[in-house]
């Protein structure tokens, strides 16, 4: 990833000593990615499914989802062959039933982490329900992917007898969008194609230009810009925005730091996307509390022999906040190259910062307290 910038003249000022490389042999979402057997593995066990059936439908939410999704709909956006189900919304889910083309000929993977996620369990129920209406054997229609440790998720795939992949231990769902999480469906809508983006994941390398991307994010906390903006134009990057925003904000956003002490201030990530949020952003970002980074994407495997209005809007709102705002422009070869660099941003952003990116508490306690309040609930109903 390249790294370009348009910074006011009165924020020059504001920066940080250089900081050192991540040792990325210590981290092991950057081994996974650089993994054949990895990739092989998803494959495989896509190519399974597709003896069978055509469509494929991931249920699952937050990072059981999103990783995928997001690839997905880079490599083939609205594609009719994988879907992905993250909500527990009854709505949603007949909606997106009705859409199935043949309910017969659609593998559905549960997903989670922890194998104990409400919503995805909400998920799957619906999914039972409706193949058990039709006469259809789910043992063979579904599949999982869990830690393989004792969980419900894990036991009712394994009195079941379900295919099943295991989900590594040591790395989080918002982190698995280069484990089998993610790159099980890509390997199913792309097929044979699939080992070509290994290589280039593989290539992916550490450059100077990531770190000083991290000493500007740090600058921008000093200079008191509390909102990072995320901004990318092409369509196929339309789900780039909320994968950031859910590293950013459960990776960083902590209380405390790993000496017990107040966690340093970071900003909050916010998620735009294309020309549609020139029509209702722009202005405050214009014109308002200049409180804000924006960062623009530009993805150079993405060619077009005429520029269309898209493009040409995607370069001149840079240039029109010129010396407004303060204003990153991140250029990659490829998603891989994306995806990489922004979970090497967010461990780097760690470290530096004294917390830990791999926890998240505040989410583990609202599920408690939830899990608490649904269980009173059912109590009262019964």
């Amino acid at each position: 990833m390249k790294l370009q910038k348009s910074l006011r003249e009165d924020s020059l000022t504001h920066n940080i000593e250089k900081i050192e490389n991540l040792a990325l042999t210590e981290y092991p979402h950057f081994a996974l990615a650089n993994s054949e057997e990895n990739w092989q593995r998803s494959l495989n066990f896509a190519n399974d499914i597709r003896k069978d059936f055509d469509c494929m439908v991931i249920v699952g939410i937050g990072g059981s989802c999103l990783g995928g999704k997001t690839l997905c709909h880079y490599f083939s956006p609205y594609n009719t062959k994988v879907d992905f189900w993250d909500s527990a919304d009854l709505d949603f889910l007949e909606a997106r039933w009705s859409l199935l083309k043949s309910p017969e000929k659609t593998h559905f993977i549960v997903v989670s982490k922890s194998g104990s996620t409400l919503e995805t369990f909400a998920g799957r129920d619906f999914v039972l329900a409706k193949l058990e209406a039709l006469g259809l054997d789910f043992s063979k229609q579904m599949s999982v992917i869990t830690e393989e440790k004792p969980s419900k998720l894990f036991d009712w795939h394994k009195a079941n007898d379900l295919k099943f992949l295991a989900h590594p231990l040591d790395i989080g769902g918002r982190f698995s969008a280069l484990t089998v999480v993610g790159l099980t469906p890509v390997a199913f809508l792309l097929g044979d194609k699939f080992m070509d983006e290994f290589k280039k994941a593989d290539a992916w390398q550490v450059t100077r230009d990531l770190d000083e991307a991290c000493e500007e994010f740090m600058a921008s906390w000093q200079r008191g810009e509390w909102q990072s903006i995320f901004w990318p134009y092409e369509e196929k990057l339309r789900y780039v925005g909320p994968w950031i925003q859910q590293l950013w904000a459960e990776s960083l956003g902590k209380k405390k730091d790993l000496n017990g002490k107040n966690a340093p201030r970071v900003s909050s990530p916010v998620s735009l996307h294309g020309s549609k949020d020139q029509h209702s952003v722009l202005q405050q970002i214009a014109e308002a509390y200049p409180d804000k980074l924006v960062c623009f994407f530009n993805d150079k495997s993405i060619q077009k022999e005429d520029k269309d209005l898209v493009e040409i809007m995607k370069s001149q709102t840079p240039i029109s906040l010129n010396g407004i705002v303060n204003q990153l422009k991140l250029d990659f070869d490829h998603i891989w190259d994306l995806f990489l660099s922004f979970e090497y941003f967010i461990i780097q952003l760690g470290r530096l910062l004294n917390i830990d990116p791999f926890d998240q508490p505040g989410v583990e306690a609202s599920k408690v307290l939830f899990k608490k309040r649904i269980s009173e609930l059912e109590g009262v109903l019964k």
